[in-house]
């Protein structure tokens, strides 16, 4: 990573500040240190989208760990072809129940061309903020008191403070200044702070990202999963989903010059699994997209090229002007310090979002 990522800092010895930070998530997540915490667990909802990460996470969860599984898939309507296969082939291989959580697509949709209207870049806001919720509803409907993430510090990264922001009442509060539904309509399928204390404090449901504590080497999983199940790979990361495409490698790249790329590349250097001369060459070319995103992206939320041209152009907005959780969440911060130091709260949430 270089200075032109958000809240980077540099030691006397040329070493950033993200590079310790990934040291510290190396020493609270040692190598099968999650054996220890699966086995005070029976039972689990993984969230899975058909991509590397939570497939292989998904395997490690029944195979591995031996828990009762249910895998639960957020559907907004932008999943590929492949992602599809993969969530069939991989659940059908483990024998795990699979339930696919619907978005309301009006009020998802809506709110996406709200924050491409607002210049924000957070237009995955309500994709990320709304799978979360439906994880939490499903393990509380089911009483599966353990949430299994698949995502790996030690390949993807760590997202820099700054680079992005979600909570419920930010989206809403873009989604009624900017969407056409002008906010009328509460969305259901949104993580409002209130039943989400409920599902932490009272049901004690607790989230966990087991690749943090593996060695984990992509190339390995998806040889695994491939032979495995006839796991698919999509040629890039996050293009199992068509919206998460456009998202990093049109409108973030483009528009604000964010290279997600950086992170993971970072990541993957740091874990011995790309060469550093080797990165720098994949970052002289713009990040990879299929030429039907634009078509689809604009068809699902009822714009056209020129509007795109244009929200593209466009004045980049501040979130500083619209209302969050993030005062009530500082406040409320010495509660949070406990709950995540009890996995009740990602440990991440209470550095981005609590200080």
């Amino acid at each position: 990573m270089d200075d032109t990522v958000p809240g980077i800092e540099f030691d006397s010895d040329g070493v950033c500040n993200y590079c310790h930070q990934h040291d510290e998530f190396e020493r609270e997540h040692p190598i099968d240190g999650f054996d220890r915490i699966a086995k005070g667990m029976k039972s689990c909802v993984v969230g899975v989208s058909g991509g590397l990460d939570s497939s292989y996470t998904l395997y490690l969860a029944k195979e591995v760990y031996g828990l009762d599984v249910l895998a639960v898939n957020f559907d907004n309507g932008f999943g590929t072809s492949t992602a599809a296969h993969n969530l069939r082939v991989v659940t059908e291989g483990l024998d795990v129940p699979l339930y696919t959580y619907h978005a309301d697509r009006t009020l998802a949709y809506d709110s996406m061309l709200a924050f491409m209207r607002a210049g924000l870049p957070d237009i995955e806001a309500v994709t990320d903020i709304s799978f979360v919720a439906a994880l939490y509803k499903m393990a509380s409907l089911v009483g599966h008191k353990n949430i299994l993430i698949g995502s790996s510090f030690r390949t993807e990264g760590i997202t820099p403070h700054g680079m992005f922001y979600f909570d419920a009442k930010y989206v809403h509060d873009v989604s009624a200044k900017h969407g056409n539904l002008g906010g009328n309509i509460p969305n259901r399928d949104l993580l409002w702070l209130k039943p989400w204390l409920k599902w932490t404090i009272v049901d004690r449901i607790r989230r966990y990202t087991p690749l943090y504590y593996q060695d984990y080497v992509k190339d390995d999983a998806k040889d695994f999963l491939s032979d495995q199940f006839g796991w698919k790979w999509y040629d890039g990361h996050h293009r199992e989903n068509v919206f998460t495409e456009f998202c990093n490698n049109y409108w973030l790249y483009e528009k604000f010059g964010v290279d997600l790329r950086k992170v993971e590349y970072s990541a993957l250097i740091r874990s011995h699994q790309l060469d550093r001369d080797d990165a720098l060459d994949k970052l002289d070319t713009p990040p990879k997209i299929d030429p039907d995103t634009f078509e689809i992206v604009e068809n699902a939320l009822d714009i056209r090229g020129l509007e795109r041209v244009m929200l593209m152009e466009a004045e980049n907005g501040s979130r500083d002007d619209y209302e969050t959780y993030k005062p009530t969440f500082r406040k409320m911060a010495p509660l949070f310090y406990v709950m995540a130091k009890t996995n009740l709260v990602p440990k991440s949430f209470y550095s981005k979002y609590c200080r």
